[in-house]
């Protein structure tokens, strides 16, 4: 919380999911008009990108985390999970091994993050459709088991991109 008027308030969204489902592409389609962004990375563990954006009129700095999808690092990135003021969970809809194994990260953010948190689950790369294993039905009744929200992006024409970031930013000045 800001102390004062003047005070830049930090907001961190964390990006995780398995390895190539997608979570660096849905950065960079979401930040590609960003320009002057402070990009760091790719770090081993993760990259991070940060830039001061406008919220109801005041001043926030806004910080992506793109969590490495290799179950090798969660030991290292789970200890940034209490930080984290939302959480994006990205999944391949063409790729049933990617979300098999997003209930892993679902689980671990469970454990780890604080409560209050806001979580969406995101299915993406849905433009393909006849390569698509994975419902979008499948993706809500993971979402219901979990408590967080749902919705489906594409890289590939933009589609929802700037909806589930927008989504994720209101949700989280509302705690």
């Amino acid at each position: 919380m800001m102390d004062s008027p003047n005070e830049i308030s930090t907001i961190k969204i964390m990006i995780v999911g398995p390895r190539l489902a997608g979570k660096t592409s849905l950065i960079e389609k979401y930040t590609d008009d960003w320009g002057q962004a402070e990009k760091n990375g790719p770090l081993i563990p993760f990259s991070l990108m940060t830039k001061e954006i406008l919220i109801d009129g005041k001043q926030s700095q806004l910080t992506l985390l793109d969590i490495n999808g290799g179950e090798r690092f969660l030991p290292i990135t789970s200890k940034l999970f209490p930080f984290g003021g939302g959480f994006m969970f990205v999944y391949d809809v063409t790729d049933y091994e990617s979300f098999r194994k997003i209930e892993i990260w679902l689980k671990k953010v469970d454990q780890l993050a604080n409560h209050s948190a806001f979580k969406l689950l995101i299915g993406n790369k849905h433009d393909k459709r006849s390569d698509r294993v994975v419902s979008k039905e499948a993706g809500l009744g993971l979402a219901r088991k979990y408590g967080v929200h749902f919705m489906e992006t594409s890289i590939e024409d933009s589609e929802g991109i700037k909806g589930a970031f927008n989504m994720v930013l209101s949700n989280i000045k509302k705690h």
